[in-house]
């Protein structure tokens, strides 16, 4: 009767959950601290921190720039959001993560920059990428058993967007239409800036803060599971798994 009952309290726990394999920098990196204080949150707790002060901009329309972004946490995607097949799978993926973690070497991005994709700001790597592309498709190949197929609704919202044969056949076979050679790294800083004024204001002001950063040598030594706790809750980093050290 007990490990019925604890059968049934992991069912509930988890039914609702939505999974994704991310990188995330370092705790006290400068690259972790420049996501905690721009999107006023860690990476293991929905509690919203103090918000940056920008001038120009009121806490209510900045919450409104960077609110679609913290609600991911700061990171870059590998594995984008899926839903487990079964509830119960959630020790096999962690194992499975262990696993898979064990066999990578770690390796050093091209340097990050900050650049605007379509109506967002991010930090992207500028160089040679192939190794994290390769990193990518396996981890998506890799765990795709995990994933509970996208609905017709799901995609269909995907699709409103506009996508290529090529986006359409990895939407239809991997869940998620921009990945393998349609994937492009990216650490997320705000959501769509909706007019030029906010556009300019917040351009200048991470302009400012990325500059003092030192974003020339990151390392991808781990790869981290982020789980987010039902609908509309943010994500949060659940934990890490290191690469294998040569």
């Amino acid at each position: 009767m007990a490990n019925q009952q604890r059968k049934m309290d992991n069912v509930s726990q988890y039914k609702n959950d939505r999974f994704a394999i991310y990188y995330a920098p370092e705790k006290e990196s400068d690259l972790y601290l420049l996501g905690k204080e721009w999107l006023a949150r860690g990476l293991t707790s929905n509690l919203q921190l103090e918000l940056p002060k920008i001038q120009g901009l009121s806490d209510a329309q900045l919450l409104d720039v960077i609110r679609p972004a913290a609600r991911y946490g700061f990171h870059g995607t590998l594995k984008p959001p899926f839903e487990l097949i079964s509830t119960d799978q959630q020790d096999n993926l962690i194992n499975d993560l262990e696993t898979f973690a064990s066999t990578e070497k770690p390796f050093s991005l091209p340097p990050l920059k900050l650049k605007q994709i379509s109506h967002f700001l991010a930090l992207t790597p500028v160089g040679d990428t192939s190794n994290l592309k390769h990193l990518a498709a396996r981890i998506v190949r890799f765990f795709d058993s995990y994933r509970r197929p996208e609905t017709e609704a799901k995609m269909n919202q995907r699709r409103r967007s506009g996508l290529t044969s090529l986006q359409e056949l990895y939407l239809t076979t991997w869940g998620y239409p921009y990945v393998m050679d349609e994937f492009k790294f990216h650490l997320t800083l705000t959501g769509p800036l909706k007019d030029k004024y906010s556009q300019r204001i917040i351009l200048k002001e991470l302009s400012k803060r990325v500059s003092q950063l030192s974003l020339e040598e990151i390392r991808i030594n781990n790869i981290c599971l982020f789980i987010q706790d039902g609908k509309n809750e943010p994500f949060n980093l659940h934990s890490r798994y290191n690469f294998k050290e040569s």
